[in-house]
């Protein structure tokens, strides 16, 4: 949902960032691709950015169908639909205003754990209202949206801006790679365990990716 601008998107935020007065220090400077591919650092970020991306993929591309399961009027999930598109679009500004004040490895923490929060309330949200329904697929929109905010900028926060495209394309395959799986495992996970057990394996994925990237901010 909102592909055709992803990479407009990315690459915009990213340029924003990189003029930050983060990258204005001594610290950060630019890894070639090949000497990337070959530290630790560049694998558990691809393992990170492949467990969050398939764990957000599955809430935000499956809330329609488990919206069906106990929505009779289907007019209101056509609804949430467009709400959704807007907070989508919405989390990829606010989130990128949010890398720029505190660093993107942080931000990437914290889409992590509240990703964590939105797998294990989903399900319960059956229980509730629509009104609770709707509030749940709007904030799993708008961190959804802050995926293309923040994943590139953990790139160049840790790699640097000359060889950023070709650093991220390597490691955007994480996201193709969780496309994949999503694709494959979604209906016959729902089919065979059931929704409840459908959120919490992805619950888990999202506490693996944040604890991940919290040993990278604490190290």
């Amino acid at each position: 949902m909102g592909g055709g601008c992803v990479f407009s998107c990315d690459f915009m935020c990213c340029d924003v960032y990189a003029k930050s007065s983060i990258f204005q220090t001594s610290r950060i400077r630019d890894v070639r691709p090949h000497k990337a591919i070959r530290t630790f650092r560049f694998w558990i970020f691809f393992l990170s950015f492949l467990l969050q991306s398939t764990a957000i993929g599955f809430i935000y591309a499956g809330w329609p169908k488990f919206g069906t399961s106990f929505f009779s009027d289907h007019s209101e999930l056509r609804f949430c639909a467009i709400f959704a598109i807007l907070f989508e679009v919405v989390g990829r500004l606010w989130w990128g205003y949010l890398v720029d004040t505190v660093g993107p490895s942080r931000c990437c923490v914290a889409l992590c754990f509240i990703s964590f929060a939105l797998q294990i309330g989903m399900f319960w949200t059956s229980k509730f209202t629509e009104a609770v329904f709707f509030m749940a697929v709007m904030v799993c929109a708008f961190c959804f949206g802050g995926t293309f905010t923040v994943f590139p900028n953990v790139i160049l926060e840790h790699f640097g801006l000359k060889y950023f495209p070709i650093n991220y394309a390597i490691l955007s395959l994480s996201q193709i790679a969780s496309v994949a799986i999503l694709t494959f495992s979604s209906t016959p996970s729902i089919n065979g365990l059931g929704w409840m057990s459908t959120f919490l394996w992805h619950a888990v994925c999202s506490v693996v990716a944040g604890a991940i990237m919290l040993f990278v901010v604490c190290s």
